[in-house]
C-alpha cells in the first residue's frame, strides 16, 4: 500500500479557530478523490506563524485533539505503539504516533492556543478551552474515543519524561529521569528516581528498580531482571537471561554473554544461559562475564577480568581467567586476614581499615562478624 503524505497549513491562528469552529480540520483527508480509504501515512503541519513561542507545559491540546481525532477517523484502527514528543530549537514542536499499519505525525511550529481539558463523556471526547466556558462535542464512537484519549495519554507522558520514543506498555514512575534520546520498546517498568542517560535502549519486558542509573549507550534485553541501585557505566549490554540484584556495579564497557557456544547460522534463541550477579557486586571496567556463571554477594571483579566459574561471596577475582586474589570489604576495601592469637580455630580474621567492619575466613569463605546494611 503506498504512502499518502498529507499537510495541512493553517496561515493563522484564526483560521485554524474557524476551521474547528466548523469542525472542518482534516476534513479534505475525508474526500472520495483521494482514492484510497486506509492511507499507511499521515503527516500535518500546523503553522501558526503569529505566535512567538510553544508553552510547552501546556502544548495546544484543544488543536491537537481535534486534528487527531479527525486523522484517527481515517487511518484504520491498530494498536498503537508507540509516541513521541520532540521539541526544537526555532520553536516548533513534533508529535507523532505509530501502530502496526501506520504513522501518524503532527508538526506544530509556534502556538498560542490555551490548554484544555480532555475527558470521556458518554463515548464523546469534549474539548474545554481555560479562556471561556464554551466547549464542543465532537461526535465519535466509544472505541475510538478511548483510542483518542489513550493517544494523547501517551504523548503527554512521552512529553512529561522527556522520552524521545516510548512504549504504549511502559510503566515508568513519574520521579524518573529518562533522556530525550532514550529508546523504549514493549513493557519496560522503570522504578522511582531511576536516570538513564543518552542512545540508551529498553526492549520489554524488562523490569528496573528504584534509585538505578544507567550511562551513555546501555542496551537492556528481554527479559533481564534489574534490582534497586544498580549503576551500570557507559557502554554496557545486558542481555536476556542476565539478573542483576541490589546494589551491582557496572564498570565501563564490561561485557556479558547469554550464549555459551554462539553460531551465526545456527541460533540459539531459546536457549539462553543465565547469569546472576549478586547482591552488591563490583564488576571492573572492560571485564567479561561467561553467560552461565553466578558472582556471590559484594565480589568484586578487577578491570579486564574473564569470568570462566562461579565466584563466591567477597572474592577479588581478576586475570585471564579470573581467579581469586583475596577478598574484599562490603565497601570495596581489600581485607587483610590475619591468625587470632586468641583462638586455636582453623580461622582467620579481619577488620576493614576503611570502614572498619569484621570478617572470618573459614573453608574459603568469607563470614560477616558486623552487619553489612549499616553504615
Amino acid at each position: 500500500m503506498p504512502l499518502l503524505p498529507t499537510h495541512l497549513v493553517y496561515p493563522s491562528l484564526s483560521a485554524l479557530h474557524n476551521a474547528l469552529a466548523q469542525n472542518q480540520a482534516l476534513n479534505g483527508l475525508c474526500k472520495s478523490e483521494l482514492n484510497q480509504t486506509s492511507p499507511t501515512s499521515l503527516r500535518i503541519q500546523l503553522l501558526l506563524p503569529q505566535a512567538q513561542t510553544i508553552d510547552h507545559c501546556h502544548f495546544d491540546l484543544y488543536a491537537y485533539q481535534y486534528l487527531l481525532v479527525s486523522a484517527l477517523k481515517v487511518l484504520p484502527v491498530s494498536p498503537i505503539t508507540e509516541a513521541r514528543y520532540l521539541t526544537h530549537k526555532d520553536g516548533s514542536l513534533d508529535l507523532s504516533w505509530q501502530s502496526e499499519d501506520w504513522t501518524l505525525s503532527i508538526t506544530i511550529i509556534s502556538s498560542a492556543l490555551d490548554s484544555t481539558e480532555a475527558l470521556l463523556l458518554n463515548g464523546e471526547v469534549q474539548a474545554i478551552t481555560r479562556d471561556s466556558e464554551a466547549s464542543k462535542l465532537i461526535s465519535i464512537s466509544s472505541e475510538l474515543a478511548h483510542y483518542c484519549l489513550n493517544a494523547m495519554s501517551l504523548s503527554q507522558r512521552a512529553q512529561r519524561f522527556g522520552i524521545a520514543t516510548q512504549s504504549a506498555q511502559a510503566q515508568i514512575h513519574e520521579t524518573a529521569i529518562i533522556h530525550p534520546t532514550v529508546d523504549i520498546n514493549g513493557a519496560v517498568t522503570v522504578g522511582a528516581n531511576t536516570k538513564i542517560w543518552h542512545f540508551s535502549k529498553l526492549l520489554g519486558p524488562v523490569n528496573i528498580g528504584e534509585d538505578c542509573s544507567f550511562g551513555q549507550n546501555v542496551v537492556i534485553e528481554r527479559g533481564v531482571e534489574i534490582g534497586r541501585n544498580v549503576k551500570v557505566q557507559n557502554n554496557v549490554s545486558i542481555y536476556a537471561g542476565v539478573i542483576l540484584e541490589d546494589d551491582v556495579f557496572c564498570g565501563p564497557s564490561m561485557v556479558f554473554t547469554n550464549v555459551g557456544t554462539p553460531r551465526s547460522h545456527y541460533p540459539r534463541r531459546n536457549a539462553y544461559s543465565v547469569t546472576r550477579i549478586g547482591k552488591g557486586a563490583s564488576i571492573g571496567a572492560n571485564a567479561t562475564i561467561v553467560c552461565g556463571h553466578s558472582l556471590g554477594r559484594y565480589a568484586f571483579v578487577g578491570a579486564g577480568a574473564v569470568v570462566t566459574k562461579d565466584i563466591p561471596d567477597f572474592a577479588l577475582v581478576y586475570g585471564n581467567p579470573a581467579r581469586i586474589h583475596g577478598w574484599a570489604c562490603y565497601c570495596g576495601v581489600r581485607l587483610q586476614f590475619h591468625q587470632s592469637d586468641e583462638s586455636s580455630e582453623e580461622h582467620q580474621f579481619a577488620k576493614c581499615t576503611e570502614c572498619s567492619r569484621e570478617y572470618k575466613l573459614k573453608d574459603e569463605q568469607i563470614i560477616p562478624l558486623s552487619p553489612l546494611d549499616q553504615s
